[in-house]
């Protein structure tokens, strides 16, 4: 029952989510045996919040209930180290970066963090903006400190804030811009079907297009040489 979601091909429309039972390898590929499409890691922070514990449980007899206290959460290393290493022993196996930017570096903080996900095989970036149900900075009061940034819930409930960082990171990790932007002289975007069945948001596309990149559909590579260190593609239109 294979499915394509914005690109991406999955196996089967269903995925671990983010927590206990994706925070090593040894999970994910025993995910991928037992069946699973792809997985959301473990929530990675950046930097690492100050109330990073490791879970803890307890039965309380008394009261016919169990306690479990938050999970540990990923640092940056560990959280690209753990998608790195999954995409080198994993096949077919979609993997999620979550992650959550929590310094003083705003934008540009989030937009960063992303890019090294995807440079380390990510195949779709999660920005968790409401977890955990509270902000690391909230005071008693339940109102964010005075100049400290929006984090957890209290960053997720701002709407203005949320579409923000979507477009900086969307921007950050379009490659097809990136290399425009940093002096490519020229850069296609081949697409082997149609501009209405191609799985883009149309305004990003029209300002792809206003930046100089060439959109090129209906066509796919059918050979590709390397020349006096040049590499060449010729194309197979449809």
């Amino acid at each position: 029952m294979p499915i394509e979601l914005a690109g991406i091909k999955f196996r089967n429309p269903f995925c671990v989510s983010s927590g206990p039972a994706s925070k090593s390898v040894e999970q994910l590929i025993k995910a991928q045996k037992c069946g699973w499409a792809g997985a959301s890691i473990k929530l990675t922070f950046d930097p690492a919040p100050y109330i990073n514990l490791e879970p803890r449980y307890g039965w309380f007899q008394d009261l016919g209930y169990l306690s479990f206290s938050a999970e540990k959460r990923l640092n940056i290393e560990e959280g690209l180290k753990l998608i790195e290493e999954g995409r080198k022993q994993t096949k077919d196996f979609v993997l999620i970066a979550n992650i959550t930017y929590s310094g003083n570096k705003g934008l540009e903080g989030w937009a960063n963090m992303a890019k090294r996900f995807e440079s380390v095989g990510a195949h779709i970036i999660e920005l968790n903006m409401c977890c955990p149900n509270m902000s690391f900075n909230v005071e008693v009061s339940g109102e964010v400190a005075e100049g400290e940034p929006l984090s957890g819930a209290s960053l997720g409930e701002d709407e203005k804030s949320v579409s923000t960082i979507i477009k900086k990171v969307k921007k950050a990790v379009d490659s097809a811009r990136a290399a425009i932007r940093l002096g490519a002289k020229e850069v296609f975007i081949l697409y082997r079907r149609t501009r209405d069945e191609m799985p883009a948001v149309a305004e990003d596309v029209i300002e792809a297009e206003e930046e100089g990149i060439k959109v090129m559909y209906l066509v796919s590579p059918r050979v590709h040489s390397v020349s006096q260190g040049c590499g060449q593609i010729r194309l197979h239109t449809h």
